[in-house]
């Protein structure tokens, strides 16, 4: 039995039924809220712990029985609360919707465009509505996080963007990540192939010549210092202004591609069918220079798995929809993000429909992964703290940690049972949703 599933168990036979206690937003600097049950993610679970925040950051986790800094308001949120950090998708297009919160669309994940395209300079950021209602209510899903991911998925898509979900007035205050990752797709066939093959070869040769631009001028500014200069250790003059006029004009942006194969970007992967990741990965076989990347794909079978596992590499993990899948010509289930895990390949999840039914409903599909043979660390780990890391932004989200927001979901009863949803959310230390909240609104209606 993991230590999940022996607190919850705990808290069902010994904590009291007691209603969660909503307090008012507070524009105080330091707050602590007080718990329950605390599941960081990293670290050991904590009962009646205490949060201490900082201007929405975490300055302190205070035992049980440990007391607080005087003039610090306290926020109760019951005996009987769980809490664990906000929840982070990695891969979502929301944006494609955000003028209808009753849209419905299939997961993310499914769609390929039929021939290979280069929208490598399209940036998601520039698309997003940050207005539109259906990112105030996504705050209810207990998400804290959304990567916005390029709508062709081609050869090479564009570049996402990780937003917040809530109401602002500025875009910028929603904006955790301008540009997170660079989205590819690929697909088998002769097309694909030559298409790929050229973009890396115009790629690496770009690298070359930066390379050889770099040393070129490293010689000059080493030649044109005197040796009397260099020997001594004297400043050596400004350059001559006209050199001056030449280094003050901006350099043209950099090549997001270029970007990826000099580890300075990172990149989703998107292929579907066993038969496509094979090829693919032949592709990837003859470049110069391996890169790492996320795959986002369907259920894959054992032996697809056990060829992933060998470029561990390259492979920074898998991103998959929580849902159980059967093997080919037969009705026999599967545990497909298992398989993964087992290999030592970090899995991340994304809601099986990608609108903001989905996003509500995840509890319900991370529920039916406990009872198919995750651990509920692993599920919890798999819509927190992997993804972020898979966007980057795991030194600020994630996890409760001293130094992150203190962004969490608060649950009075286990979240993992399917039946269960948020009872408030918490962004940066401020509350963004409060189910009594939404219900009193309801019944004065």
């Amino acid at each position: 039995m993991n230590r999940l599933n022996s607190v919850f168990i705990f808290l069902s036979c010994v904590l009291p039924a007691t209603s969660l206690c909503v307090a008012g937003d507070s524009e105080a600097k330091r707050q602590a809220f007080r718990m329950g049950v605390l599941l960081p993610v990293e670290g050991p679970i904590l009962e009646n712990a205490t949060l201490l925040v900082r201007d929405g950051y975490i300055e302190k986790i205070v035992s049980a029985g440990e007391e607080l800094p005087e003039g610090v308001e306290l926020i109760d949120l019951g005996k009987s609360s769980i809490v664990f950090p906000t929840l982070v998708n990695p891969y979502s297009r929301l944006h494609e919707i955000d003028s209808n919160i009753h849209a419905q669309r299939l997961g993310a994940v499914q769609e390929i465009q039929p021939s290979p395209h280069d929208n490598r300079k399209e940036k998601v950021l520039a698309s997003f509505r940050h207005r539109k209602e259906i990112y105030g209510r996504m705050t209810e899903t207990g998400y804290g996080a959304i990567a916005l991911a390029p709508s062709g998925a081609g050869f090479l898509s564009g570049q996402a963007c990780v937003v917040r979900p809530g109401k602002a007035r500025e875009k910028k205050d929603l904006v955790l990540a301008e540009t997170a990752y660079l989205g590819m797709a690929y697909r088998r066939g002769r097309a694909w192939r030559l298409f790929a093959e050229r973009h890396f070869k115009k790629a690496f040769e770009q690298i070359k010549k930066m390379r050889s631009a770099k040393e070129k001028k490293q010689k000059a500014d080493v030649q044109s210092i005197p040796v009397e200069q260099a020997q001594s250790g004297q400043k050596v003059p400004g350059l001559p202004l006209t050199q001056k006029k030449a280094v003050a004009k901006s350099p043209p942006p950099p090549d997001p591609l270029v970007e990826v194969l000099l580890g300075n970007m990172k990149s989703f992967l998107l292929i579907h069918h066993p038969a496509d990741i094979d090829h693919g990965m032949r592709v990837l076989d003859k470049l110069k220079k391996k890169f790492r990347f996320v795959l986002l794909t369907e259920a894959q079978e054992p032996d697809v798995v056990e060829k992933l596992a060998r470029r561990k590499e390259d492979l920074a993990g898998v991103i998959l929809q929580p849902q159980m899948a059967t093997y080919r010509h037969s009705s026999v289930y599967y545990q497909p993000a298992r398989l993964f895990e087992e290999a030592g390949i970090p899995v991340a999840f994304v809601p099986a429909g990608d609108d903001f039914k989905g996003h509500r409903e995840i509890f319900y599909f991370l529920a039916e992964m406990v009872k198919s043979g995750l651990s509920r660390d692993q599920v919890l780990r798999a819509v927190t703290l992997t993804p972020a890391r898979f966007l980057g932004l795991d030194k600020r989200i994630g996890s409760i940690e001293v130094g992150k927001e203190a962004s969490f979901v608060v649950f009075d009863d286990d979240p993992f049972n399917g039946l269960s949803r948020p009872k408030e959310v918490y962004h940066v230390g401020k509350r963004v949703y409060s189910a009594e909240e939404v219900k009193s609104a309801e019944v004065k209606k």
